[in-house]
């Protein structure tokens, strides 16, 4: 039998006990219908990984104790960063999820002359917990032990300068056709970091373009048809993974 996986909760001490309550209880006891003495697994944000045993189920809460610290991968030699234009929720949804389960390990989300939405302050706030339970869920899914941070979207701009311009940044345009996206990575195997800044729905502007080439980024492209953001966006990260040799 699989045993269930969880993100360590926030704030708690590993005193040796883990304390289950909210949703994840909810989940644990009333879907899975856990019982004591049945094994959980917990993972936190730096790959660490806790077997552990329920002890007690109450009316609220679940009680676990930890019985082994284990690794269940080590942290990836790689780190892929995934600059995504920001789209309409179901679509930036779906990337998310599957950014998650490719393996990235920061998502920057963008905010183009061209993106889809735009968001209140509030709405970021309300938009960056919805996103990283999305991430949490398919890092846990996906069985990883690495749940990628999201960041608050930033500017264009300001995304790109804060970029390391030491690792490979490559930038997606439905306009380049010279040289494939798969095409280009090869260049830079193996790398410690990569970056992906991949736009809305009708690409970036020649404006941004230009100061993508003035800041030293990689203009590439996917040969064959135009994709969708959400597409170009899980294609590219799938290569990656499969000329890491993680596919």
């Amino acid at each position: 039998m699989t045993i269930p996986r969880f993100p360590l909760p926030d704030g708690q001490p590993l005193s040796g006990k883990i304390v289950l309550s909210g949703k994840s209880y909810k989940h644990l006891a009333k879907v899975l219908r856990a019982k004591a003495g049945n094994r959980v697994s917990f993972y936190d944000s730096k790959g660490d990984e806790y077997l552990s045993e329920i002890e007690h189920i109450s009316a609220t809460k679940i009680t676990c104790r930890i019985s082994q610290k284990i690794k269940q991968e080590n942290k990836p030699d790689s780190k892929i960063i995934l600059v995504q234009g920001l789209l309409k929720r179901d679509k930036m949804d779906l990337v998310i999820e599957k950014a998650a389960e490719l393996g990235v390990g920061r998502i920057i989300p963008l905010i183009t002359e061209r993106s889809e939405i735009k968001l209140s302050q509030e709405k970021i706030n309300s938009r960056l917990e919805h996103w990283r339970k999305i991430a949490e869920s398919a890092t846990s899914q996906s069985r990883r032990s690495f749940i990628p941070s999201i960041d608050s979207p930033k500017l264009f701009s300001k995304a790109i300068l804060e970029l390391n311009s030491k690792n490979p940044n490559l930038l997606l345009s439905e306009d380049c056709r010279e040289k494939s996206f798969s095409e280009t990575i090869k260049n830079f195997m193996p790398f410690s970091e990569i970056s992906v800044i991949i736009g809305p729905p009708g690409g970036f502007t020649k404006t941004e373009l230009i100061f993508a080439k003035e800041n030293n980024l990689i203009i590439t492209g996917l040969k064959g048809g135009i994709l969708r953001s959400e597409t170009a966006a899980i294609s590219v990260l799938s290569i990656i993974q499969y000329e890491l040799g993680n596919l």
